[in-house]
């Protein structure tokens, strides 16, 4: 069984069942074919058969261990039990097969919570149900869920404003669950925590193997890193084993000044009241890591720093009091520039987060949403606004050159009237002076003309 909490924890619990004593079958069911189809497959056509269980008896039950924070007023503590009938029997008693009880149990054995699903209803047949059919059948089952959330949040808040259940803060994830989904600067910030522990493993000074399996959200396969130096008497080295148990692990060790400041404060287990052990880190061996940070060589690989690039350790966003961590020196003087700018920036942004969204890195999505709408909107206003205007500009130039074409026409056109008329007085003088015999002599009445 999956179990789900509010923070993004997964847990998958197994556990093996029995039979009850007291509703054992008389007579033993046989296994029936329920329903044929034909299906396509990777080999082709295939058939697929629906068949029914063949249960011993009418309920069966199982229990395991309470080991998640499922809620805000339960402690970390007890076990579940679980009394359920055969789903896949096909000849119920009564009823539907669908029927199940889940009960909390505390550490006394008192029941503390009790839940029951079941089906009063005729089971569907997948394989011979229409898609009408089954798409009725998800809906039905499905609506439950978002239609109760509003009233499981109002009730949790009035039981917590009441002060009818004191409100628990939330642990560390145990080692067997799945914690939340990794942010993305804690995926870039894992790959470098492994970098800094391959670099300590090889600069190792004993026989050692590191198995390190990162936080199970990140569904990475464990990796084995061992020293260089080996046992003159073939004996197997030891081992230690590393296994972040939360992603804010790897935000969280980029901190420290040293190592050996950091290490043991996450591997420190910090009591809750829901949860007496809680812990970021779990290592099998705290004494043989505190051996191997201490074989550490703090100036190898200094030289390799450029002191022309600024390192992330000279930022105001470091939260040490020198202002520099290890993690940062070992970015610094063993990765390239490009592996240093991805380092910043992931740095940044967890800074970011925790400084303006309360350390939620959904929080600090939606303000990434808001900041690109708010963006796209400035955009679309000033290219709007730059459309607007090349329009007025257009239809301004447009309207100026119209009144400049007309005012040129009048111009010409006065121009043309006024040659006209030089033309009619020259005309009428060449009538009145016709006796003269030259040009220079009309041009002397024309200027006559004119004194007058």
């Amino acid at each position: 069984m999956e179990i789900n909490n509010s923070y993004g924890e997964k847990k998958n619990a197994f556990c093996r069942l029995t039979r009850e004593e007291n509703s054992i079958f008389d007579k033993a069911k046989t296994s029936a074919i329920l329903s044929t189809t034909s299906g396509r497959g990777p080999r082709g056509i295939q058939t697929v058969r629906f068949m029914s269980s063949a249960p011993t008896a009418k309920y069966y039950k199982g229990s395991w261990g309470k080991d998640i924070f499922a809620s805000p007023f339960e402690k970390v503590e007890g076990w579940f039990n679980l009394r359920f009938m055969d789903p896949l029997d096909s000849l119920p008693e009564k009823g539907g097969p669908l029927h199940s009880n889940m009960t909390l149990m505390s550490l006394e054995g008192k029941p503390k919570l009790s839940s029951r699903l079941f089906s009063s209803e005729i089971p569907l047949d997948p394989l011979s149900a229409s898609s009408w059919e089954l798409t009725i059948f998800l809906l039905r089952w499905s609506f439950v869920i978002p239609s109760s959330i509003g009233r499981i949040v109002v009730e949790a808040l009035r039981i917590r404003f009441r002060g009818n259940m004191p409100y628990l803060n939330k642990p560390e994830t145990k080692k067997n669950n799945i914690p939340r989904n990794a942010s993305k600067p804690e995926r870039t910030l894992e790959q470098f925590f492994r970098m800094y522990l391959s670099y300590l493993v090889k600069q190792c000074q004993f026989p050692l193997e590191v198995i390190y399996t990162p936080a199970k959200s990140l569904h990475l396969c464990p990796i084995s890193i061992s020293s260089p130096v080996k046992d003159r008497a073939l004996a197997p080295p030891p081992v230690l084993k590393i296994q972040p148990l939360t992603p804010r692990f790897y935000t969280n060790i980029a901190k420290y000044p040293d190592a050996k400041l950091g290490f043991p404060a996450e591997i420190e287990n910090m009591p809750q009241v829901s949860d007496p052990i809680s812990q970021r880190l779990w290592v099998s061996d705290p004494a043989l890591l505190k051996n191997l940070i201490d074989t550490e060589n703090p100036c190898t690989g200094l030289e390799k720093v450029n002191p022309c690039s600024p390192s992330a350790s000279r930022l105001l966003w470091q939260s040490t009091s020198t202002g520099k961590s290890f993690m940062d020196n070992f970015t610094d003087s063993h990765c390239s520039s490009t592996l240093r700018t991805t380092y910043r920036a992931a740095r940044i942004h967890c800074y970011l987060t925790e400084k303006f969204a309360w350390g939620s890195y959904k929080v600090a999505t939606v303000y990434g949403i808001l900041l690109r709408a708010i963006i796209m909107r400035l955009v679309w206003k000033g290219l709007w606004q730059m459309q607007c205007n090349l329009a007025t500009v257009w239809f301004a130039d447009g309207f100026a050159g119209y009144n400049y074409y007309n005012e040129a026409k009048s111009r010409h056109e006065f121009a043309m009237a006024e040659e006209e008329k030089r033309l009619a007085r020259n005309r009428k003088l060449m009538d009145a002076y016709g006796s003269k015999d030259s040009l220079h002599d009309v041009q002397q009445a024309l200027d006559t003309y004119h004194a007058r």
